[in-house]
């Protein structure tokens, strides 16, 4: 009888044993069809293969020549833009800093940046912390020193931020080839915006103003002024594929001499993250100062300057 009973008992649990290696299975495979269907979406969403060739000679920002008498209450919010971008696109130095956030598939990065323009050269850095308690946390640095606007030389540094008070170790510096930069980066940083801004994709309006100080609305079409910066995003995230903009406003402070004071940037994409496309949200201000007051070498990029010249000595 007890003999009976443990065969039934066994006969029981091995069907149970059955049944839950039948039920796994049925996981395994509905998650894997999942992935399956996530990725197919995800190509057929995002069908660009690879960045393609960005035209160099393009004009990324629409520009107009500062007046030179009156003041931004005499012309139109779209001019006093166009002017400001102007103003900045003549600057012989001005310094630039950007703090800001972007969110996605729950996590937060932290982002602050640089650019310095003097001597027709260009520094910029860029600096990316995920918050401790994300899901995913990634930090990575990029530091950018392109000697000669008008015949770039382009050179790059990847740092590596400590984990205890994310301090920045810069590495390396590398000659980076020019036409690869610019398919994998996009137009040089040393305008008003990044964005493509013309007066067919941009609409400006007046949010406010003072006696010293006024402000512009910019929304911009999400698809065609993103052709250059988009390429930045991609290559920053690791992305093999270009990212899908839905929204970009901007709002640009200037003074009453049109010299840019700060760009604030609301901006929404999609874009594949680990497979998946993934919705993400940025928010960034930068502020611009110093437009004209110096002109010379940054101390971030002087390392780039003795790189350069160490090299033409060992030639």
């Amino acid at each position: 009888m007890e003999l009976q009973e443990n065969e039934i008992i066994n006969s029981t649990n091995s069907m149970f044993y059955n049944e839950s290696i039948k039920v796994d299975r049925r996981k395994i495979a509905v998650i894997v069809l999942l992935s399956v269907i996530i990725m197919l979406f995800a190509l057929r969403f995002f069908r660009t293969e690879s960045f393609g060739k960005i035209d160099i000679n393009q004009t990324l920002i629409e520009t107009k020549r500062k007046p030179s008498a009156g003041s931004p209450n005499n012309y139109t919010p779209w001019d006093n833009v166009k002017i400001a971008a102007g103003v900045l696109a003549d600057a012989t130095y001005f310094e630039a800093k950007t703090t800001g956030t972007v969110k996605a598939m729950g996590t937060t990065q932290t982002l602050t940046s640089t650019r310095v323009k003097f001597n027709n050269s260009l520094y910029t850095n860029s600096v990316s912390v995920g918050s401790s308690d994300s899901i995913i946390s990634v930090k990575t640095a990029q530091e950018r020193y392109i000697q000669n606007l008008k015949t770039p030389s382009i050179y790059m540094s990847i740092g590596k931020i400590s984990s205890e008070n994310n301090e920045v170790s810069w590495g390396d510096i590398n000659n980076i080839e020019t036409t690869k930069y610019f398919n994998d980066y996009g137009l040089l940083p040393v305008g008003l915006s990044k964005y493509k801004m013309n007066s067919k994709n941009t609409k400006v309006t007046k949010l406010k103003s003072d006696s010293n100080s006024y402000t512009y609305k910019v929304v911009l079409d999400p698809k065609t002024s993103v052709d250059s910066y988009a390429r930045e995003v991609a290559s920053t995230a690791g992305a093999k594929t270009i990212p899908k903009f839905e929204s970009i406003e901007l709002r640009i402070t200037i003074d009453s001499n049109w010299n840019p004071l700060k760009v604030e940037v609301d901006e929404t994409y999609e874009i594949l993250m680990y497979g998946i496309p993934a919705r993400v949200k940025g928010k960034m201000v930068e502020v611009i100062e110093n437009i004209n007051k110096k002109n010379e070498p940054n101390k971030n990029a002087q390392r780039y300057i003795d790189f350069i010249e160490k090299n033409k000595k060992d030639k």
